[in-house]
């Protein structure tokens, strides 16, 4: 009975450090769906923040001067509740791209300050601003890497015995 191996290439693993204390997510480039995750993730966080302005209209703005308490009681708690959910959502992007977890130790330091914080929309947007340059230099390597095996695929088919046109 023959024997074959398949030999595949090892797994491609980058490791992004996520804080100053080193916590580290790993990205598995040949991993067909992580690069659309990773634009899809984006794309509804953009969804989601582009709908809080028509939120926050929609709770209406707080006048001192002609509502009472409870009515500004009640828009507070209403803005809070935007502000928490936009938090909780985008968490939960960023732990579906990258694994659960992700964005508690991205934001580390917070968290360890006030165990129930919730990241805003600034901190949640300088997330991606930081790693967007980041998955481009990953997939820019896996395009590169690509092109380097088609290459490599392409010379076997090359002619070894063709000589160029005599003078």
């Amino acid at each position: 009975m023959a024997q074959y191996s398949l030999n595949l290439p090892e797994a491609e693993v980058d490791e992004i450090i996520l804080n100053k204390y080193g916590d580290k997510v790993k990205v598995l480039s040949n991993d067909a769906t992580f690069f659309k995750k990773f634009t899809d993730g984006y794309q509804k966080i953009i969804e989601i923040s582009d709908g809080i302005p028509r939120e926050m209209d929609e709770i209406g703005d707080i006048d001192e001067e002609n509502d009472d308490a409870a009515a500004i009681s009640k828009k507070v708690d209403g803005m809070a509740t935007v502000n928490s959910k936009f938090s909780e959502q985008a968490c939960e992007v960023i732990d579906g791209i990258f694994g659960e977890g992700t964005a508690k130790l991205s934001f580390r330091d917070w968290y360890e300050a006030k165990q129930d914080f919730a990241p805003d929309l600034s901190l949640i947007m300088a997330f991606f601003a930081t790693m967007i340059p980041i998955m481009e230099q990953i997939f820019d390597k896996k395009v590169e890497q690509a092109q380097n095996i088609s290459l490599q695929r392409m010379e076997k088919y090359k002619p070894r015995d063709h000589k160029g046109p005599q003078k």
